[in-house]
């Protein structure tokens, strides 16, 4: 794929300064029609170009600390009218990359970022992964929100535990993928009919990496 269009000149020098590696695809992102940035994703990270700048923002994937994405489904009383497709990374250096766009449900409009999050999430979740199995071995939480992993057991709001003899699974509702319109974090514990804990989605960073880790240390996780 990364064959079939030169890269704009300034893209190629700031993913080749960047060490990016391989181009994985383009992501033209739209909205009524307007094309206002140009997301291009390689093996190591991203680079930027809004329309309006002739300059390219390039990232890593290991400078992310967080990754806070949300899809959603707005209706008018029954009829679905856009869905709004929104990531947000934020570095350790400060800096913040934003792809925020609507696509028009009744007007059969895409925006480009359809299928972003099953590109990305699994190339960010790569790198964080590591330090976050190290953590956990020196006895650390990792925290995603109001949910830490932890040796032990899952923990919320940083007060009550969760043995992980006593987990049953944590999933993202309402759909199928890791990213799901207007999904919900849902954690069961076993025997129990009723959420241990449920929250939004959108309001929880880095859910590829809370569901990885979730499975490999407590059991099923599922998207």
């Amino acid at each position: 794929m990364a064959g079939e269009t030169p890269l704009p000149s300034h893209v190629a020098n700031a993913a080749a300064r960047a060490a990016l590696g391989d181009l994985v695809r383009v992501f033209p992102v739209t909205e009524r029609g307007r094309q206002f940035l140009v997301v291009h994703v390689f093996e190591e990270g991203s680079v930027f170009l809004p329309a309006e700048q002739n300059q390219a923002h390039a990232f890593r994937w290991s400078d992310v600390t967080m990754l806070i994405q949300s899809v959603t489904r707005v209706t008018s009383g029954n009829v679905p009218k856009y869905v709004r497709y929104q990531y947000l990374f934020v570095c350790g250096d400060g800096n913040q990359y934003r792809a925020d766009a609507r696509a028009n449900i009744l007007g059969n409009e895409q925006c480009g970022l359809e299928d972003f999050g099953r590109i990305v999430n699994p190339l960010v979740t790569a790198v964080q992964l590591p330090a976050m199995r190290a953590a956990l071995g020196r006895g650390e939480p990792v925290t995603f929100g109001p949910l830490a992993i932890e040796p032990d057991g899952i923990r919320k709001d940083r007060k009550k535990l969760l043995p992980w003899a006593e987990f049953e699974e944590l999933k993202i509702t309402s759909g199928q993928g890791i990213l799901m319109p207007n999904g919900d974090v849902v954690v069961r514990r076993r025997g129990k009919r009723l959420n241990w804990f449920r929250w939004e989605a959108a309001k929880i960073p880095n859910l590829g990496a809370l569901l990885a880790l979730t499975d490999e240390v407590g059991g099923p996780a599922t998207a």
